[in-house]
């Protein structure tokens, strides 16, 4: 029977790409070549400029920036989004008068009634966005008790809205362009609410800010400081060996240095070089050196939008700082008066940097699931590549955490990390941690520490609970995901730090979650438990009662993770054979690890028998009717080869799970990847319902990294059972 996702000629296993090796290295290959390497991206930010605050919200606060306006004036406000793929997204607003919102020339929000003095509310609404801009136009009329608006993506920490100012003029800043209010707005409604390609035609017909022709300042007027000490950077390319080609034309240079050393005079060689100048803070012009007459200067690294060849650090008091360190732009740096970061030469205008990359680089809980089974396959083969591209990813995040901090606390919401400054939920920080913790234990990164120790800190001490312990979402619920989101990190941290709090609370999670969250009926898992409604089984609140897929694959995934790390011998899983050898532990067993195992094995009976007739498991496990779900596949394959391997599954599991975990691996071959290593038959990521129509409804997503990690990680599973089997089935 061909797969329902594709024909069955297009399958990786018609194409004889089955095995492990060949099925890992077609996915990991697709999924580089979509999601190569991409460096953050550095703007001009204008302070002048809208705002945004720390819940992502843009705030168009014309009341406050212009005083004077009289109700029925209007301003407008537009800016560009730009995405990498056509996508359904929700955006909400809160109204201080009548707002209009239009994206790509269509209106998709228009205030009425009490929305326009709800000031605070926020109003829900869809917008389709399209690959490529995506253009905002938002227009504010002025009453007697307000005079603007916010608007959010509805999910900022999931996806981030950095917009760019349109026209040419602004050459790719960072945020909204706004208009002067007017009594007269029509003609630039009709352009604006219209087909985007009349940007020239809209920048003519009204005066934009922040305005983008802009005077080069000297460090006085940028710090409006008079003592101490700036640094001024900037970068220059010779096109042949110049000699003596700068000299300080001003008293208030006190050092000039040229590729980190000081320069009195001498050749350069042609190339690229960059110059950092020390002045005093009280220098009023931006010409403090005399330049050779073919020597341009450029940005010391490269900025969108209208910026200066020379940047600002400071002010600083005496010693300045490390001329290394500041020009470190992955970290922000101590100036007078707090953390800083490099100027432009225009007072209140800033470089600011952003990922907009969709995959590469950020940190999400999926992306965690992916690189960690990518990290794996690359261990596996001994593939370079695909460990590289892993480290180099997390390093990407790792190694701008503090200024995405600094960017957080200067400028409301970060253009990068946004879930990690978030951190808010296990959702912003369990997953990816983990994978971080994965990596570092590779090639240590002195930033991760810091890092870790804020997650497990969030974990361990601010995490909402219930009254026992468990932990709880904001909607008072318990989610099964939850375990992933927490357990893995948890695991690693204590393993790294020695900490055994950190390891009992993973065992004590899962247990707590056992009691919530088990259907001893059917030995599933509810998908979640709202804590608001009624007792139906004497614990506080209700299950919905619906074993979704990929909830009850998180928990039987991270059981796996934990239980080989809590030390034993393969001989504590119930019935097992008393030749088995013991596994090697790094400590004796914990005391939660037999009521684990038997957790563990409980679910394993109960996913055996709703195996589909195809060998994967379904987006409702009980319910055959529903798609065949991969991902959970995936999830079922490493926790029961693990099992058998790792030596925790009950001896009368053991065959029946191996036949299971082949057949399983198979069919994911056959059905959800094709010839060109597409991965189909993804959930896309749920929220939750009392009712079984909305988890049929849950559609499946083509390249969710929900999955794509996880079936790699199946495949390096499946290699090591065939090992283990060929060992006969003795070797952990």
């Amino acid at each position: 029977m061909p797969s329902k996702y594709f024909e069955s000629h297009e399958s990786a296993a018609y194409a004889n790409m089955a095995e492990p090796p060949t099925l890992i290295s077609l996915i990991a290959n697709r999924y580089i070549g979509a999601n190569p390497a991409e460096p953050p991206v550095w703007r001009v930010y204008d302070a002048r400029g809208i705002s945004t605050d720390a819940k992502a919200r843009s705030i168009f606060d014309f009341g406050e920036r212009f005083p004077g306006a009289r109700p029925g004036d209007a301003a407008w406000a537009v800016g560009d989004l730009w995405c990498r793929a056509d996508r359904e997204s929700n955006f909400q607003a809160a109204c201080k008068g009548p707002v209009r919102i239009y994206v790509n020339g269509a209106l998709v929000f228009a205030s009425a009634g009490a929305q326009e003095s709800s000031h605070d509310t926020f109003t829900r609404f869809p917008v389709s966005l399209r690959a490529g801009r995506n253009r905002f136009a938002i227009r504010c009329e002025c009453t007697r008790i307000g005079f603007g608006c916010a608007l959010a993506n509805a999910m900022p920490q999931w996806e981030p809205c950095h917009y760019i100012m349109p026209f040419a003029a602004y050459n790719g800043e960072s945020g909204f362009a706004y208009t002067n209010p007017t009594a007269d707005d029509a003609a630039l409604c009709a352009l604006l609410a219209a087909d985007e390609n009349v940007s020239d035609a809209a920048f003519e017909a009204a005066e934009w800010n922040p305005p983008h022709v802009r005077t080069p300042q000297g460090p006085r007027a940028v710090y409006d400081e008079s003592t101490g000490v700036v640094y001024a950077w900037a970068a220059f390319e010779a096109d042949r060996q110049t000699r003596d080609f700068v000299s300080a034309k001003s008293p208030a240079v006190r050092d000039i240095l040229v590729d980190g050393r000081p320069y009195t005079g001498g050749e350069v060689s042609a190339g690229d070089h960059d110059m950092l100048v020390c002045l005093d803070a009280s220098a009023d012009t931006p010409d403090f050196v005399a330049l050779s007459r073919d020597i341009a200067l450029k940005p010391p690294f490269y900025i969108k939008g209208n910026t200066s060849p020379w940047l600002y650090a400071g002010a600083f008091d005496a010693p300045p700082p490390d001329p290394e360190r500041l020009t470190d732009i992955s970290r922000p740096f101590e100036a007078r008066g707090g953390l800083s970061f490099w100027k432009t030469q225009f007072a209140g205008v800033s470089p600011r940097l952003f990922i907009e990359s969709e995959l590469y680089g950020r940190w999400t809980y999926p992306l965690g699931v992916t690189l960690y089974g990518m990290l794996r396959a690359g261990e596996r083969l001994g593939n370079s590549t695909y460990i590289d591209y892993v480290m180099s990813h997390v390093a990407t995040p790792v190694d701008h955490d503090a200024y995405a901090l600094y960017e957080k606390q200067a400028y409301g919401f970060p253009g990068l990390n946004e879930q990690l400054c978030w951190l808010d939920a296990l959702d912003d920080c369990g997953s990816f941690g983990s994978l971080m913790l994965e990596c570092d234990a590779r090639c240590p990164n002195p930033r991760a520490e810091a890092i870790a120790e804020r997650i497990a800190d969030y974990i361990l001490n601010k995490q909402e609970r219930m009254p026992d312990g468990a932990f709880q979402r904001h909607g008072s619920t318990i989610w099964a995901d939850d375990m992933y989101m927490s357990v893995p990190f948890l695991v690693r941290y204590a393993l790294r730090t020695n900490m055994p709090r950190a390891l009992d609370e993973a065992c004590a999670q899962l247990l707590l979650y056992r009691k919530y969250l088990f259907m001893p009926e059917k030995s599933i898992l509810s998908h979640m438990r709202s804590l608001r409604h009624g007792r139906t089984d004497g614990l506080d609140g209700t299950p919905n009662g619906i074993p979704w897929c990929r909830g009850n694959g998180w928990v039987f995934f991270s059981l796996s993770e934990l239980l080989p790390r809590i030390g034993g011998s393969a001989s504590d899983a119930k019935d097992a054979p008393e030749q088995r050898e013991a596994a090697p532990r790094a400590r004796e067993a914990h005391p939660a690890r037999a009521e684990l195992i038997d957790f563990y094995n409980s679910l394993v009976g109960g996913y055996l028998a709703l195996q589909g007739e195809h060998g994967l498991w379904h987006q409702i496990l009980d319910d055959p009717e529903s798609y065949e779900e991969s991902s959970t596949t995936a999830m079922f394959i490493c926790a029961l080869v693990r099992g058998c391997v790792d030596g925790f599954i009950s001896r009368e599991y053991e065959s029946a799970a191996i036949r299971a975990a082949r057949r399983a691996w198979r069919a994911i071959a056959e059905r959800a990847v094709d010839r060109k290593g597409n991965l189909y038959g993804v959930c896309r990521g749920s929220g939750f319902s009392f009712s079984r129509a909305y988890y049929r409804a849950l559609s499946w997503n083509f390249n969710d990294t929900h999955g794509i990690g996880i079936v790699m990680l199946a495949g390096v599973e499946i290699m090591r059972l065939a090992e283990w089997l060929r060992d006969g089935g003795a070797r952990a």
